[in-house]
């Protein structure tokens, strides 16, 4: 065991005048960074309890153990899994974790070596800062799997959700047109001896099927092969919106630097928009469907809008538009932005798609 945990250099326990204190001095740093950690009571309440998990930890730390190597009791373990759970679940950017880590150690630094150094210990604010460092780092490392784990599934569910969805348009309208063709060239065979018209008609009717197959097919074929790429979002889209149906306008048209948004960023909101603009061109009859994509202040804000059937938002939905919607906003979430659906019946339907961007990436 270090000389930091063992014998008479053993750390005290924090007080409770001490810890009253730092999590008074917490919360301000906080309210003052104006951090949405403090918008939900739960979370709130949630933080304080990490604050206290660290700070009780403080004279158990063994600065020998890697960071993240040292084990937690299972409560401190569940509470810090839960929080990285929470953060992801909640929509809330790892950046706003890493905040409050480091409001933590701030609020408690100045405390704890006062009261190690009431304790007779030598190198009070450096042993302060090394043991709440580690205290608090161990428990991120926990919070931060857990909050990668859950991304990592979502992503997974998308991805399986995608080749479902693929899978029943193979099945419902390829092969149903195979089928509808196949029956169709029977019938031809069974009618060319006697009714010549009908034997013609039916002959007609297997090309058209199969034509749609064939139609459905291709279309199916390039959505998986579909990707921004060195395009960029908007010419992915309008490559995508070239398949459309006959007698529909589409249109794409951006403003801003999009080239600044980064490539996963524009891989995720192609899928999101794709999703909505295929919604659109298959189920709500609409004569026109526009995508309008805007860069602005390190933000990207987009918009699918249709003049179809249109909907009411409070009804449920239609199982593959429901499953199709989900997907969406779990994608869209992914990146901590919001989607918002707009529809009244007969008037059409827009999806609005707000994505912040990280500074970094900016």
């Amino acid at each position: 065991m270090s000389g930091v945990t063992a014998g008479r250099d053993r750390p005290p326990a924090v007080s409770v005048g001490g810890r009253q204190r730092i999590i008074q001095r917490f919360e301000e740093l906080l309210s003052a960074a104006g951090s949405p950690l403090l918008a939900t009571p739960s979370v709130a309440a949630q933080m304080r309890r990490q604050l206290l998990s660290v700070l009780d930890a403080i004279p158990q730390v063994d600065l020998s153990v890697p960071v993240g190597c040292e084990p937690l009791r299972p409560s401190e373990e569940q509470l810090s899994a839960d929080i990285g759970l929470s953060r992801a679940q909640s929509g809330i950017h790892p950046s706003e974790s890493l905040r409050a880590a480091t409001y933590m150690y701030e609020a408690g630094l100045a405390v704890v070596a006062e009261e190690f150094a009431g304790a007779g210990l030598p190198q009070p604010t450096v042993r302060a800062g090394l043991l709440l460092n580690r205290a608090i780092m161990d428990r991120l490392c926990v919070a931060s799997m857990s909050y990668v784990d859950y991304l990592l599934q979502k992503v997974h569910n998308s991805h399986v959700e995608e080749r479902r969805r693929i899978g029943r348009e193979l099945h419902d309208r390829a092969a149903s047109s195979v089928v509808v063709g196949l029956q169709s060239l029977d019938l031809h065979e069974v009618y060319l001896a006697e009714d010549a018209d009908l034997a013609g008609a039916k002959l007609q009717l297997a090309r058209q099927a199969l034509a749609e197959a064939l139609q459905v097919i291709r279309h199916l074929s390039a959505e998986t092969r579909d990707t921004v790429g060195s395009e960029g979002l908007r010419q992915a889209l309008e490559s995508y919106l070239v398949s459309s149906p006959p007698g529909i306008r589409t249109e794409v048209v951006a403003s801003g630097d999009l080239a600044a948004l980064p490539g996963p960023y524009a891989e995720e909101v192609f899928l999101v928009l794709r999703e909505a603009a295929r919604n659109a061109l298959s189920h709500a009859n609409p004569s026109t469907v526009s995508i309008e994509l805007r860069m602005n202040q390190g933000a990207l804000w987009c918009c699918v809008r249709d003049d179809g059937d249109g909907f009411d938002p409070n009804q449920p939905a239609s199982g593959r538009v429901g499953i199709g919607l989900v997907s969406m906003r779990e994608r869209v979430a992914l990146l901590g932005g919001s989607l918002e659906l707009l529809s009244k019946p007969q008037r059409g339907t827009s999806v609005e798609v707000s994505v912040p961007l990280a500074r970094g990436s900016r």
